[in-house]
């Protein structure tokens, strides 16, 4: 990983008698894709925003390749940035609107031109050049406002929600076409959504937050596979949150499942674990020691997976397997089923870090 391109140093936000992002350390480094995550209200659009200048921070300092930048106004960061909204303007036509930061700046117009065509054809747009951007499709009218932050040449591309106003199929084109973007060009992206799969597939770097907070920083397998808190763990993916107890010596976990081998030692006493509900199996597997039984309670099919809502002593576990598993064991409702496990996917959380 490169040196930090973008630092965050105590960082705050308060409107009134709210706080809205608590002091926050975060690095950005030169060329990555990091992804911005959490639920709505938790500081992540804000956060954004003051890196864009578009709000000030009430305390802290953010500075950029080492100069401080937190009073520098947005028009002088050399960061681009794409809205949810597409913020597109609706008089204009597509090459008119993606032209709109140069000539603010006064690029001539030859250079204009060639500029607009190299960037139109980047984005697949060069046939809808003249089209008013009102007649575009909601994908197209994203990447009219993705080709409008690109043309200036930013050092530092800020996306807010850039896919919340697609549907599911474009949602998933333009995932692809902003990773292929990032890695052609090698800037720097800053990407803000709730969609945490979203993330996953196309960050180099997850941060997921919670009420104003920075709960976990880390590689998407590093979220997804080992969350640090009880937050990360029911936020991103669908994981099984079970209480418990460490025995004395470490080794086993008891909860709702039973006795449960640890990977490795923890410290007695009462912890909290994380079980992937894709980490279970409904068939003996070479690997998974481990037995427990459930009563299944429902199903959920969702095409390649189904997912099996149980519950083994008062507590609720979900097992996501694939359809062809489920085909196999034919589950009924109401009735006992085993499952499998293995102590490597059993994962502790520190007392002190669970919210």
């Amino acid at each position: 990983m490169s040196a930090a391109q973008l630092e965050l140093k105590s960082v705050e936000k308060v409107f009134g008698d709210s706080v809205a992002v608590h002091p926050t350390d975060l690095e950005v480094h030169d060329g990555e894709f990091l992804s911005i995550i959490g639920p709505s209200g938790c500081g992540k659009t804000t956060t954004l925003r003051m890196i864009a200048g578009l709000e000030s921070p009430s305390a802290g300092r953010i500075s950029f390749e080492g100069k401080d930048i937190t009073t520098v106004p947005p028009h002088r960061r050399e960061f681009g940035m794409v809205f949810q909204k597409f913020a597109l303007f609706p008089h204009m036509d597509v090459a008119a609107n993606i032209a709109y930061g140069l000539k603010l700046r006064k690029v001539s117009k030859r250079e204009i031109s060639a500029r607009v065509d190299e960037m139109l054809e980047r984005v697949g747009l060069t046939a809808f050049k003249h089209r008013n951007v009102t007649t575009l499709s909601g994908g197209q009218q994203q990447r009219v406002g993705i080709a409008r932050a690109l043309i200036t040449k930013p050092r530092v591309v800020l996306l807010d929600e850039p896919t919340g106003a697609l549907d599911a199929k474009l949602q998933l084109a333009m995932q692809s076409q902003l990773k292929q973007l990032q890695r052609d060009l090698g800037l720097t992206f800053i990407h803000v959504t709730h969609n945490q799969s979203e993330a996953l597939a196309i960050a180099d770097r997850v941060v997921v937050m919670n009420v104003g907070s920075i709960e976990q920083v880390g590689r998407p397998e590093e979220v997804f596979e080992r969350p640090q808190t009880r937050h990360v763990a029911e936020f991103v993916g669908r994981n099984n949150i079970l209480v418990g107890t460490v025995s004395s010596d470490g080794s086993t976990f008891s909860c709702a499942l039973g006795e449960l081998p640890l990977a490795t030692p923890w410290p007695a006493g009462p912890a909290t674990a994380v079980l992937r509900a894709d980490a279970i199996s409904v068939r003996p597997r070479e690997g998974y020691p481990h037995r427990a039984e459930v009563e299944l309670q429902a199903l959920e099919y969702t095409g390649a997976r189904v997912s099996w809502f149980t519950s083994a002593g008062g507590s609720d576990i979900t097992v996501d397997v694939s359809t062809r598993a489920t085909q196999s064991v034919a589950p009924e409702l109401g009735n006992r089923y085993p499952i499998w496990l293995r102590p490597g996917e059993l994962h502790l959380i520190d007392d002190h870090l669970t919210r």
